[in-house]
C-alpha cells in the first residue's frame, strides 16, 4: 500500500477526526438560502441521483434523464430518444481537458461532446456491463464502475481494458464507486470492500475485508458493502462510505466512525466528498459536514412546512438546532457538487441549490418558475403512469429458461399466477367508486447475467408501469436488484433468493419472505454441534456464489457456537468425480459434513461418500430438501438432514386449500418456491389495495409489517426490522427414501 501513513495518534476525546486532517484556515460555509428544482418547475423526475458542475453549467442526472441548468434555468433535458445511452443517470464526470461530459447510466456509458452523444455498451465496446454506477476521468483514461467489474477506456487509442473477478482482486462483481488518488485509482466494490490500482506498477491491491487489530485490542475493519470512496491528497487519506458508517484508511489501518465514538449522525451514507473545509457526506438523513477546525458535525435537513433545520453536534457537547426559512428538497441526499461558494445537492425529492447567506434571507429564485414545455410535470402527477393505466401491473423476475434454476423459477411463476388469478376472480383492484382494474403479471426471465436484473427493472418501471415486483431466486441477481430498487423505487418482494448478505445492506425497498442462509446456517449449526454433539465438521461447497455465501454463513455460525469447521473443500467443475475432496475430508477425521451444493451434485457426492465407507452425518441447506436428491442418490440419501422452508405434510387449512387449488390448476405438487411466491404476491396485492396506486405508499404498507407475523400458505412469516422473514425453521431427514419433517425444540418454543 503506497498511501503515506500519518504520524498522528489514536482518537481524541473531542475532534476525533482531526488527527487525520490539518485544520483549515477558513470557517466552514453556512448554506442558509436554498432553491429547489423539482417536477413542478421543469425537472423530468424528482429523484436526482447525480450532479456535476462545469463552470457556469450544472448537470443533473435523474431517474428519468439528464438535465442541463444554465443561469439558474433548466435549458435542456436529454433522454434515450435524444441519444443518451440510458434513462437512469447514475453519475456524471467532466473532462477538464477536452470539455467532454461522461455520463454513467443504466444502459451504458455516454460521452457528450459538441452537442452529440457517443455511446459505449457491452455489446458495442469494451464496457464490462451496461449497468454503470460511476465514471471518472484520469488524464487520458476514462474509468467506469459497472455491475460486472471495472472498465477503462484509453481515449488516445480507443482501447478498452476490463478488470473483473478473473483479472483483479475483486471479492464481488459490482464496482459502484471511483476515486482518483493521483496515480492510483480506488474502487468501491459492493460486497467486496475497496481495491486500489497503481498506474505505475499496473498492480491491484485489495484494501477491504481484512481485520486490522488496533493497539486498544479492538478489531476494526471495513464494511464490505461500500457505497462511495474519496481521496484526500494533502493527508493521503482514503475515505470509504458504507451503509454502516464512515471509514478512513491512513496507510496502516481502517478506522470506523460511529455515532457513539465520534458524534457522527446515525445514517446511511451514499456519497462522500473531501473539501478543504471538511468531509461532506450525503446521507439518508440529510447533508452532513464534518468541520475539521472545530471537530463539529453540521447537518442540513428539511423540517416541517418546508423550513430547514441546521443541526450542530460535537463529541461530548450538546446538540444545537437552528431553523431557516428555506431547505433541501428532501432528506435523502444522494450526491453533491460545488460551484464556487455554492453547493448543488441531488436528493430523492429534487435538485437543491444552496447559497451562503444570513438566516433572514428569503426563498430561492426557483419557486414558481414555469415548467419547460414537454418535460415538467406537477408533483401530484409524479406517479401518473400508475393512475392512468387500465391495469395494475406487478413485475415478475425469475429464471424461466436457459438456467439450471428454471424448475424453481417456473414454480415461483405459477405461485404468483395463482395469486393474481384469485385476486382478479374477487374483483381485482378496487378504489372508491372507480371501475375495478385487473391485476396483470409482467413476466421477465432472469438470464443470470450480471446487470440483467437492473435492465429488466428499468423496463418494468418505465415501459410497463409496474406498481411493485417479485423475484428473484439467484443471489447475484438479488444484489444487483437491491441497488436498482434504491434508484427506481420499486417495492420488491424477494420470494426465492436466500443470499444472507442482502440483509446487511439496509436497502429500504426490499422485503424478503423466504428464510435466508444465515437463518438456515444457524439452525444447522445448532443441530450439528448441540444436538448431534459433533466436534470435527467439514464443509464441502460448489463453486457458485450462492454456495460460497451459504458456506460462509455456516462457518460464522459454527464459530459463534465454538466449533469452527476443521476443513472446507470446493467441488470441481466436473460433477461426476469427487475422490480428491472426499480423501481430504477423510484425512481430516471429520465426524460430520455440511454440503452446500445443488441436489444432483450433492447426490453424486453422497453416493461416492457411502461407496468409500464414510458413515459420517451429512446435512445441508434447503436446496437439499428436494425430491431430485432422493431420486438421484437412492439409498445413499438416507440419514441426510436439511433445513427446509416448507413442511408439505402439515394439516394447516390454508396450506391444504392452496395445495388443492395449485394441483387443480397446474397438475403438480407445489413446492416452497411456489408457496412463498404465492404469499409474496398476496402481500403485494394487499398492500396495493390499502395504499392505492402509489409506489411510495405501497412500500410504506410493506414497512408496516416490521416486527409483525403473517400467516400464509407457506406457514407463519415473521418480519424483523429489516423486513426479513425470521420465522422458525423447519427441518427434515431422509428416511427410507422419504422426507420426515420436524420443528427443532428451540424453534418450537419460540412459536
Amino acid at each position: 500500500m503506497r498511501i503515506k501513513p500519518t504520524s498522528c495518534g489514536l482518537f481524541g476525546t473531542v475532534g476525533v477526526l482531526a488527527f487525520l486532517i490539518p485544520a483549515p484556515a477558513q470557517e466552514p460555509p453556512r448554506y442558509t438560502r436554498w432553491e429547489n428544482y423539482t417536477l413542478s418547475n421543469g425537472m423530468p423526475d424528482d429523484k436526482v441521483l447525480s450532479v456535476a458542475v462545469d463552470g457556469d453549467r450544472v448537470w443533473a442526472g435523474t431517474r428519468n434523464g439528464l438535465v442541463l441548468i444554465e443561469g439558474g434555468r433548466i435549458k435542456k433535458v436529454f433522454k434515450p430518444e435524444n441519444g443518451l445511452a440510458g434513462r437512469v443517470v447514475t453519475a456524471i464526470a467532466v473532462d477538464r481537458n477536452t470539455g467532454s461530459l461522461w455520463i454513467a447510466t443504466f444502459g451504458g456509458l455516454s460521452r457528450y461532446s459538441g452537442g452529440q452523444f457517443l455511446n459505449y455498451t457491452s455489446l458495442a465496446s469494451g464496457l464490462a456491463n451496461d449497468i454503470v454506477y460511476d465514471v471518472a476521468v484520469q488524464g487520458p483514461y476514462v474509468w467506469a464502475a459497472t455491475a460486472a467489474g471495472v472498465s477503462r477506456l484509453d481515449t488516445r487509442t480507443g482501447e478498452w481494458s476490463i478488470f473483473s473477478e478473473n483479472s483483479a482482486p475483486l471479492l464481488a462483481p459490482q464496482a459502484v464507486a471511483i476515486a482518483d488518488g493521483g496515480g492510483r485509482m480506488y474502487f468501491g466494490i459492493w460486497g467486496g470492500g475497496v481495491v486500489e490500482y497503481d498506474e505505475v506498477s499496473k498492480r491491484w491491491l485489495n484494501l477491504g475485508g481484512n481485520i486490522h487489530q488496533s493497539p486498544t485490542g479492538k478489531q476494526r475493519r471495513l464494511d464490505r458493502f461500500v457505497s462511495a470512496v474519496a481521496y484526500h491528497s494533502e493527508t493521503t487519506t482514503l475515505w470509504a462510505a458504507t451503509h454502516s458508517g464512515i471509514n478512513a484508511f491512513d496507510g496502516l489501518q481502517w478506522r470506523n466512525y460511529t455515532t457513539a465514538s465520534s458524534g457522527a449522525p446515525p445514517s446511511v451514507t451514499n456519497t462522500i466528498r473531501r473539501r478543504a473545509n471538511g468531509l461532506w457526506m450525503c446521507t439518508d438523513q440529510g447533508l452532513t459536514l464534518f468541520a475539521d477546525k472545530t471537530g463539529t458535525w453540521i447537518t442540513y435537513r428539511r423540517g416541517k412546512g418546508g423550513t430547514g433545520v441546521i443541526t450542530t453536534r460535537s463529541y461530548g457537547k450538546s446538540l444545537t438546532e437552528e431553523t431557516i426559512q428555506t431547505s433541501l428538497a428532501h432528506n435523502e441526499v444522494l450526491n453533491l457538487a460545488f460551484q464556487k461558494t455554492d453547493i448543488w445537492v441531488a436528493t430523492a425529492g429534487g435538485l437543491s441549490h444552496g447559497m451562503v447567506g444570513d438566516l433572514a434571507s428569503g426563498a430561492g429564485r426557483v419557486a414558481g418558475r414555469p415548467p419547460v414545455p414537454g418535460h415538467g410535470r406537477s408533483a401530484s402527477e409524479q406517479e401518473a403512469d400508475l393512475l392512468q393505466s387500465a391495469t395494475v401491473n406487478i413485475g415478475f423476475f425469475g429464471p424461466l429458461e436457459n438456467s439450471a434454476e428454471s424448475a424453481y423459477g417456473l414454480s415461483m411463476l405459477r405461485g404468483a399466477q395463482l395469486a393474481i388469478e384469485q385476486a382478479n376472480a374477487t374483483g381485482g383492484y378496487r378504489s372508491g367508486g372507480e371501475e375495478a382494474r385487473p391485476y396483470v403479471l409482467k413476466v421477465h426471465n432472469d438470464s443470470a447475467q450480471w446487470g440483467a436484473s437492473t435492465m429488466e427493472l428499468v423496463k418494468m418501471r418505465f415501459d410497463e408501469q409496474v406498481a411493485a415486483a417479485l423475484g428473484p431466486i439467484d443471489g447475484e441477481s438479488a444484489q444487483v436488484m437491491l441497488r436498482a430498487t434504491e434508484a427506481l423505487e420499486i417495492p420488491t418482494v424477494v420470494t426465492g433468493a436466500t443470499d444472507s448478505s442482502v440483509r446487511e445492506t439496509r436497502v429500504r425497498w426490499l422485503v424478503r419472505i423466504l428464510p435466508d442462509d444465515r437463518q438456515q446456517a444457524a439452525a444447522l449449526a445448532e443441530y450439528a454441534f448441540k444436538q448431534m454433539k459433533l466436534r470435527r465438521v467439514g464443509v464441502v461447497r460448489a463453486r457458485t456464489r450462492a454456495a460460497q455465501v451459504g458456506a460462509r454463513a455456516f462457518f460464522l455460525e459454527a464459530q459463534r457456537i465454538g466449533n469452527a469447521p476443521v476443513l472446507e473443500v470446493e467441488l470441481g467443475a466436473e460433477a461426476e468425480e469427487f475422490s480428491a475432496q472426499l480423501q481430504a475430508l477423510r484425512d481430516a477425521r471429520i465426524d460430520g459434513l455440511a454440503i452446500w451444493a445443488e441436489p444432483t451434485e450433492a447426490a453424486d457426492l453422497l453416493k461416492q461418500m457411502r461407496a468409500l465407507g464414510m458413515p459420517q452425518s451429512v446435512f445441508g441447506p434447503s436446496r437439499l430438501a428436494s425430491p431430485l436428491l432422493v431420486a438421484h442418490a437412492g439409498p445413499a440419501a438416507d440419514g441426510l438432514v436439511a433445513v427446509c422452508a416448507l413442511d408439505p405434510t402439515r394439516e394447516d387449512p390454508r396450506w391444504l386449500e392452496f395445495e388443492r387449488k395449485y394441483r387443480l390448476r397446474f397438475d403438480e405438487v407445489p413446492d416452497a418456491f411456489a408457496s412463498y411466491s404465492y404469499d409474496g404476491t398476496m402481500l403485494l396485492i394487499s398492500a396495493i389495495q390499502r395504499a392505492g396506486l402509489s409506489r411510495t405508499g405501497i412500500m410504506e404498507e410493506l414497512r408496516n409489517l416490521r416486527y409483525k407475523a403473517h400467516d400464509g400458505v407457506s406457514g407463519n412469516v415473521r418480519f424483523d426490522g429489516g423486513l426479513n422473514n425470521v420465522a422458525p425453521i423447519t427441518m427434515t431427514r431422509v428416511e427410507g427414501g422419504r422426507f420426515k419433517y420436524w420443528k427443532p425444540e428451540r424453534d418450537s418454543a419460540a412459536q
